[in-house]
């Protein structure tokens, strides 16, 4: 009977390590993220493109009229804000998971010592406006090609017309 209580012994002592490993990586993720400022860069996306939901607002709820889809973005931007904010928020959970699934703990604790880096804080304070010049190349690329699409279109529709 003393080897059956030294192995759920030895059992309980195994589980209860992984435990508070399992709880160590999450406390480390949540570390990173912080380090990242995740929660913050997040949140600016959409205070510096206010704009960003409503076109998708619009394709999914296709009745509503314009002063409601600012609303209905205006709710759904504070809600999402609101939920990175608590730490046992399911949205900021499902980042921790994201990390503790596709990361070991030896290569969180190398991105924490990276982001913990004056070149990455260097990096994370040039994420604005790094976004901001995408949107404005992207903007302008896009109207740029516009003659280009029209035309690649067109021709697209001549030959599905001449097969047909």
């Amino acid at each position: 009977m003393s080897k059956h209580v030294i192995a759920v012994g030895l059992l309980l002592l195994t589980f209860s390590s992984s435990l508070a490993f399992a709880e160590s990586k999450r406390e480390l993720i949540e570390g990173l993220l912080e380090n990242m400022r995740l929660w913050d860069s997040t949140a600016a996306i959409f205070e510096n493109n206010p704009g960003m939901l409503i076109g998708d607002i619009k394709r999914r709820y296709p009745r509503l009229g314009e002063e409601d889809v600012l609303l209905y973005a205006e709710a759904l931007k504070q809600l999402y804000l609101e939920d990175l904010e608590s730490p046992s928020s399911e949205l900021r959970q499902s980042y921790i998971d994201f990390y503790d699934r596709n990361f070991s703990t030896t290569e969180i604790e190398d991105l924490y010592a990276f982001f913990s880096s004056n070149t990455a804080q260097k990096y994370l304070n040039t994420q604005g406006h790094l976004i901001q010049e995408i949107v404005v190349i992207t903007e302008a690329w896009s109207y740029a090609i516009g003659p280009r699409l029209h035309d690649r279109v067109e021709t697209l529709i001549e030959g599905d017309v001449d097969e047909g």
